[in-house]
């Protein structure tokens, strides 16, 4: 994560270092992103960015987080309004995040993230999450709602991530094969795998 003094800075820098940073790794894949490439588009001297970050990794990092930490918000806005239920939660909140992945602002830099975690060429430290995504009150609940031990409700959580995983890996073999993404039949595949987790195979099938 940046260092205080990054955080210090007058905003009008700050946005444009995030905006050099987003311009390159949006456009680069991670390995072939350079610091020299950050630097001359925010006009910034390069003693100045190891004032803000310790290294590329750092900056990477960064932007995964501010991405992350705005789908995590809507993600605890749709289980609080689903009432805990996290099957209600998931078919209305992980439609929205297919979309914002192959349509929305940050499209492009999704797939090169996919492309790199495929290649293992990301930086470790950022190819798995730094924490629940429930919190501990917030699994007692879904629990409760769900009827079933908190133990299994971080199982079902992995298995919905997983489940949504496998509904982008369809959806970006589309995009490679120079094919529309089509949101709808990802929608479809989604809400099916989703039933087999809530329903099992034989009732959902």
């Amino acid at each position: 994560m940046p260092k205080q003094t990054f955080f210090n800075l007058p905003a009008e820098k700050r946005k444009r270092v995030i905006d050099a940073a987003k311009e390159v790794f949006y456009h680069t894949s991670y390995e072939e992103a350079s610091i020299n490439q950050v630097i001359k588009l925010a006009g910034i001297p390069r003693g100045s960015f190891y004032q803000y970050f310790d290294d590329k990794a750092d900056l990477y990092g960064f932007l995964c987080h501010r991405i992350a930490f705005r789908l995590l918000k809507q993600l605890k806005d749709a289980v609080w309004k689903a009432d805990y239920d996290l099957f209600q939660a998931s078919r209305t909140i992980l439609p929205v995040w297919l979309k914002e992945i192959f349509y929305g602002k940050d499209a492009e830099f999704f797939y090169r993230m996919m492309d790199a975690m495929s290649r293992r060429q990301m930086p470790h430290a950022h190819r798995q999450a730094d924490k629940e995504l429930l919190s501990p009150e917030e699994t007692k609940q879904a629990a409760e709602k769900l009827a079933i031990p908190e133990a299994d409700v971080k199982y079902l959580v992995q298995e919905l991530f997983m489940t949504y995983v496998s509904v982008i890996s369809a959806g970006v073999k589309s995009y490679e094969a120079g094919e529309k993404v089509d949101l709808g039949q990802l929608d479809q595949l989604l809400n099916r795998r989703i039933g087999y987790l809530e329903h099992g195979f034989k009732k959902a099938g």
